[in-house]
């Protein structure tokens, strides 16, 4: 319990003797309530968050991510937040809550918001039921990057901030990815401006300069920002930190699973690592992700990004079908395998 009182316009500074810190182990949330008083006049406000810190600190000689002051591995699912009765737009709040919840049943600590920023409310599950949010950046075009005028990369740069500002109060958020791959980005340091504009703004969460530095367009790594990013299919990639940042697997997996009667019809297919039924699609995430149970604590890895909790139109490697019907994978297993692997990579 605390409480502060000050004028109406100047920011108040509340002490905790004790906080109770926020983690995907226990999402424990204050409640804040402020009070403005003029005269007889009295109007009450009521909000929450969450106490929590996340960081780059040496373990064993090693950076890695911290959170709360612990080492702890970054289990992730890419989430692109897709529907297929809405495309960007969920149909309810339980289907924004759906997908968060199975993420965390299936033994996942963390999200990797691909390529969006989402209603409030999906950040309000996210607080409340215990996920670690990779927030990146929706991208400008792909493809076309040396045709970005100075006007666009200028709007991209405010948007950016934009976002930063908006989203700045959400517990669940401990990081922003600047760019994926080289999707929009003009020049490899870029990247880097980038990742510094944002960490100029929230110095308090970690930067993604680049996801995917070994990947696609524009390759190259900016050497920026906190977290050096691989992407590898099937994966999973293990990097090293270097001396200034902890390391991840960006993106990994993919293992892809139709099942008739729940894809989105006449769309092609990316060609990820085809499985032939559920049991094989179950198999192959215990094994691929055994590797980083395995062989990500040697190379002191930080993180993973499974592709992904649903299928979208054009790719059928969710753990979900795209109408959310189907749980393509054993569920006690991919927790298993998920539990140990957050284990090994220091989470007590």
């Amino acid at each position: 319990m605390g409480a502060a009182t000050g004028p109406a316009s100047q920011p108040l500074h509340l002490a905790i003797a004790h906080p109770h810190l926020w983690s995907p182990q226990d999402p424990f949330l204050y409640t804040f309530k402020a009070t403005l008083i003029q005269g007889k006049q009295r109007d009450d406000v009521t909000s929450y968050a969450g106490l929590r810190s996340i960081a780059i600190a040496k373990v064993d000689g090693r950076n890695r991510i911290v959170l709360n002051g612990k080492p702890t591995f970054l289990l992730a699912t890419l989430d692109q937040g897709y529907w297929p009765d809405g495309i960007y737009t969920a149909p309810t709040d339980a289907a924004l809550k759906f997908d968060i919840q199975k993420t965390k049943d299936l033994g996942f600590n963390t999200i990797r918001k691909h390529i969006k920023v989402e209603p409030a409310r999906w950040y309000y599950w996210a607080d409340r039921i215990g996920l670690m949010v990779w927030q990146y950046m929706p991208a400008l075009s792909n493809g076309h990057n040396d045709a970005l005028s100075d006007a666009d990369k200028t709007q991209f740069r405010d948007d950016v901030s934009a976002i930063v500002k908006q989203l700045k109060g959400e517990t669940s958020i401990i990081g922003w990815i600047a760019f994926n791959e080289g999707w929009g980005r003009w020049s490899i340091p870029a990247a880097g401006e980038l990742a510094a504009q944002i960490k100029q703004l929230d110095p308090s969460r970690l930067v993604d300069a680049r996801s995917g530095a070994n990947c696609c367009d524009t390759k190259g790594d900016p050497h920026a920002g906190d977290v050096y990013d691989v992407h590898d299919y099937q994966g999973p990639g293990l990097p090293s930190p270097d001396a200034e940042r902890a390391a991840i697997d960006g993106e990994h997996g993919g293992l892809t699973l139709g099942v008739p009667g729940h894809v989105w019809p006449n769309t092609p297919i990316n060609p990820y690592g085809a499985v032939k039924d559920s049991d094989a699609l179950t198999d192959g995430y215990v094994a691929n992700t055994a590797v980083l149970r395995d062989k990500g604590p040697s190379v002191g890895v930080s993180g993973s990004v499974y592709t992904q909790i649903t299928d979208v139109e054009g790719e059928h490697n969710g753990l979900y079908t795209y109408d959310r019907k189907i749980e393509k994978v054993d569920e006690s297993k991919v927790r298993a395998i998920n539990d140990a692997t957050i284990r090994a990579g220091g989470q007590p």
